[in-house]
């Protein structure tokens, strides 16, 4: 295969034996064909990696590394750092990819001259409750991307998955755009935001591309407050620290970044809610390095002091929903 494909697929994989097949075929029967796939094996202790090499034997644009177990943040970076494609795409290795999504995606960005385009999924599988990925606004043929972020905002339209959008390898490296690295949940949001601000066109199409498999103890339907509390806090850090450092006139300055820091940090307070730790051991519990993340702990305690008793009612009924929650799963 030539040094440059048009697309770079990344796909962490973490003990999917059972899905892992259908997630590469459908990369692989994409009707555009100049891509390559890297699948990361995140330290599974199934069949998964074993699967992926199958077909890395078979098809030249597979691509399989390994590593020890690090969380997806960590293994989407290594891939990235290797990607030859013009355009990015991050695949989970326990959905599909409808066969014309590449095709169809990157001829708009091509033709639009986009650096990055969201479209829309669909949800199927064992766990109820899965919902659909459509947005009810349209949005015109292309927006800075501190616009689209407004719109979307105020839409309520946002969606963090970076498996609903390509973007081009220059808007990443141009702005070392990078997912959290560490064994966190929401590793993805602060890459996602970060994508969104930095785009100079971007847009949104009303194209279902994409069917998300739900399932008992994926990323998506398994619930770790306190892994999800430090991901949405260090969302919340890492925003603030690229704000700080930036010049005035970047659009980590912009009223769309202002929106997204107070999105991180209150997201950060709804996580710690279904926690049963005091919020005076909150800068414990995340593990404060230096001014910043002390500077981001006191705000979040300032919202949580600001709620008064509306946040440990809100605890208690959110602990309670979550009990009677696992006691009909038991």
């Amino acid at each position: 295969m030539h040094n440059t494909p048009l697309v770079t697929v990344i796909m962490p994989v973490y003990n999917t034996e059972a899905y892992v097949s259908d997630a590469i075929s459908s990369i692989l029967r994409q009707t555009l064909t100049d891509l390559e796939l890297i699948c990361v094996d995140d330290g599974s202790t199934d069949r998964s990696r074993i699967i992926c090499e199958s077909y890395a034997s078979d098809d030249e644009r597979v691509c399989v590394i390994a590593q020890e177990n690090s969380g997806q943040g960590h293994a989407r970076n290594r891939a990235l750092d290797m990607a030859r494609g013009k355009f990015i795409y991050f695949m989970d290795s326990d959905d599909i990819l409808l066969p014309e999504a590449l095709e169809t995606i990157c001829s708009k960005m091509i033709e639009d001259k986009l650096d990055l385009l969201f479209f829309e999924a669909h949800s199927f599988g064992e766990t109820k409750g899965a919902g659909e990925y459509k947005r009810r606004y349209s949005y015109g043929d292309a927006y800075s991307g501190i616009e689209l972020a407004s719109l979307l905002l105020a839409n309520g339209e946002f969606v963090v998955s970076p498996c609903l959008y390509v973007a081009t390898a220059d808007l990443y490296r141009a702005h070392n755009i990078r997912f959290l690295d560490e064994h966190v949940k929401h590793e993805d949001d602060i890459f996602t935001i970060l994508t969104l601000l930095h785009a100079g066109r971007t847009t949104c199409v009303h194209r279902d591309l994409y069917a998300r498999r739900y399932r008992p103890g994926s990323t998506m339907t398994s619930f770790d407050p306190v892994s999800s509390v430090k991901g949405a806090f260090k969302t919340y850090v890492e925003l603030l620290r690229r704000r700080k450092s930036s010049p005035a006139t970047s659009p980590l300055r912009s009223s769309a970044a202002d929106e997204f820091l107070n999105r991180c940090k209150n997201e950060t307070v709804r996580h710690f809610s279904y926690c049963t730790i005091p919020p005076s051991r909150f800068a414990e519990m995340v593990g404060c390095k230096d001014a910043i993340e002390r500077q981001a702990a006191e705000d979040v305690i300032r919202t949580i002091s600001s709620m008064g008793v509306r946040f440990h009612v809100e605890r208690y009924l959110r602990l309670i929903k979550r009990e009677l929650s696992n006691a009909a799963r038991r």
